[in-house]
């Protein structure tokens, strides 16, 4: 279980680390040729939002909790992989913090499914950081949604996200957690709209 987990967070920092070289470096995405049909969904993420998220009281959460960040959305890696930047603050109770996460994500071919992996680090106040298993799922043209999916391999926790574009400019978020034996564990929720 932790070399799983080590490994899983070697892979984190390597995609993170190569996406952020890749601006300095001059890899832009229209270097790159044009990219496969299959990722054209992914588009209407590039560029910077403002987003908030709440997270409801739960088990492990008593209080909830508030967040608002300022995100950066761009190609990498040869323009196959979207690779977010978000920073911002939160809170919960009387705690204040700093936090911040990362998303990559991508379409896989092999799985014939979208895919994709979120770092998250809240810091002050009692740090608590982390990355999720790497989540899979469909996006509906018609409805301009993309369900994700992954079970933790530890707990059998089964996580939902669901994101929902209302418009060129703005989407809607919720993921919800469900231990086992189907009882909901942590519930979220948010919006980001785009930066003009």
């Amino acid at each position: 279980m932790i070399a799983r987990r080590l490994s899983l967070v070697l892979t984190g920092f390597i995609l993170t680390f190569i996406t952020t070289l890749l601006p300095v470096a001059g890899l832009q995405a229209a270097d790159q040729g044009e990219r496969p049909a299959e990722l054209k969904p992914l588009e209407r993420w590039i560029g910077e939002c403002e987003m908030e998220s709440s997270m409801k009281a739960n088990e492990f959460n008593p209080q909830g909790s508030k967040n608002t960040y300022t995100t950066s959305i761009t190609w990498a890696v040869n323009g196959r992989f979207l690779h977010c930047e978000a920073r911002g603050s939160g809170v919960s109770g009387e705690r204040k913090f700093k936090s911040a996460f990362a998303w990559i994500a991508t379409y896989d071919m092999q799985l014939k499914a979208f895919s994709s992996i979120v770092l998250w680090s809240d810091v002050g106040g009692g740090d608590f950081w982390g990355l999720n298993e790497r989540a899979t799922g469909q996006w509906d043209e018609k409805a301009k949604t993309l369900t994700l999916k992954y079970i933790d391999r530890d707990s059998g926790a089964t996580t939902t996200s669901v994101t929902t574009w209302v418009d060129k400019d703005n989407h809607t978020f919720t993921s919800t957690t469900t231990d086992k034996e189907g009882k909901v564990v942590m519930e979220m929720a948010g919006k980001a709209k785009r930066k003009k």
